[in-house]
């Protein structure tokens, strides 16, 4: 038996038997998995939603369903994390455009539908909040998977469903948009390691 010296191929191993064990039926080792990403999950929720009318828990909820339903079809071989991290991701875009279209038509006190306005709200000052307002869902998720979970762009593509240089084109557009519209705001886009909300 050989033993694992590379920590990620570690984190494979022990992710790879809690994984078969979930995979028998055991909900405390799944529920170690959920424990396990659930801090992350719910921070890539929040950075979709917002403050929109979607719960982050209840997306959060949503991706470990989703993830249990389909544990028996995971590779436990595999990383863990990337496919953790996929489900979030097509969860929330499915949040994030259910919430766009509430958002684009509101029923006016008439009945009548009519776009809603963006209105500025103390977080504005915050910059993932101004980054929520000036990039779609997608330029931001790419964006919360590189600086907020911090990672590549082999495992953002994977997440997305795009090729590794779909994803650093879309990085470093969102990269440029921001600098247009950050201006001569102290915290560029190359700065974002690290901010979360």
């Amino acid at each position: 038996m050989r033993l694992a010296t590379d920590p990620g191929e570690h984190a494979v191993t022990r992710d790879g038997a809690l994984v078969r064990r979930a995979q028998a039926g055991d909900t405390a080792a799944f529920g170690q998995i959920v424990t396990q990403y659930e801090r992350r999950v719910l921070a890539l929720a929040r950075r979709t939603v917002g403050t929109g009318s979607a719960d982050p828990e209840d997306i959060a909820q949503e991706v470990f369903l989703k993830a249990w339903r389909a544990i028996g079809r995971f590779d436990p071989d595999r990383p863990l994390d990337p496919w953790v991290m996929t489900i979030a991701v097509r969860v929330a875009r499915t949040h994030g455009a259910r919430e766009r279209r509430r958002r684009m038509f509101r029923l006016n006190r008439h009945g009548d539908e009519q776009p809603q306005q963006n209105a500025d709200t103390p977080a504005t000052d915050d910059l993932w909040s101004r980054i929520d307002r000036l990039l779609p869902l997608e330029e931001r998720l790419a964006l919360w998977l590189r600086h907020g979970e911090q990672l590549g762009s082999n495992a953002i593509a994977a997440a997305l469903g795009k090729s590794d240089a779909a994803v650093r084109q879309m990085i470093s557009r969102a990269h440029a948009k921001l600098r247009d519209a950050l201006g001569n705001d102290d915290r560029q886009p190359d700065e974002l390691e690290g901010v979360a909300r």
